[in-house]
């Protein structure tokens, strides 16, 4: 489906798949065809990626600035999470350095986040963590512009702790645009 496709000049990339079972080449594939597609800044998917399928779609993707998973429930776990927590001692470069937008919308039930690792990242990016480092560790990675994690259960039972939700309610009011549902 996407051997041979080259789009070098392609910015905004939305896919759904929903429903649609790829085969097992067609994830090296795609991988590839973003290889040669270096522009991407915006990508939206409407998938059944797994987390790791995603994290290694992110890792071609270093000029991303914004990521939405629409209806994606297993794309949003620990590989990715990690992936896009900014360590400022590691000195690996950071994955995606100027990802500002994140937007998670996800379906139903069966979202296993692990909060606390959610929550690192969120705050690792955040500019308030970034503005108390030395310039050199602030410059390489962009604070966040924008977050929504969203969840549309069919029960009243949330799937966010309150200790999380205390957390997000502290970095809104402190000037960080998130929105947890």
């Amino acid at each position: 489906m996407f051997r041979g496709l080259a789009l070098p000049a392609l910015k905004d990339l939305k896919l759904d798949n929903i429903g649609y079972t790829w085969p097992a080449r067609a994830q090296s594939e795609f991988v590839d065809f973003l290889r040669r597609a270096p522009h991407i800044d915006t990508l939206e998917f409407s998938s059944e990626f797994d987390a790791v399928a995603l994290r290694d779609i992110l890792a071609v993707t270093p000029s991303l600035r914004k990521l939405s998973l629409n209806s994606c429930s297993k794309a949003m776990g620990d590989p990715v999470i990690e992936y896009l927590t900014y360590n400022p001692s590691n000195i690996q470069a950071p994955s995606l350095p100027q990802l500002r937008i994140l937007q998670v919308n996800h379906d139903g039930s069966g979202w296993a986040i692990n909060q606390t690792k959610l929550q690192l990242m969120i705050e690792s990016r955040w500019s308030g963590f970034l503005q108390g480092l030395t310039e050199e560790k602030r410059t390489p990675v962009s604070p966040w512009e924008k977050l929504v994690l969203r969840t549309r259960r069919r029960t009243t039972e949330t799937l966010w702790t309150m200790p999380f939700c205390a957390r997000i309610a502290e970095l809104k009011h402190l000037g960080l645009d998130i929105s947890i549902s």
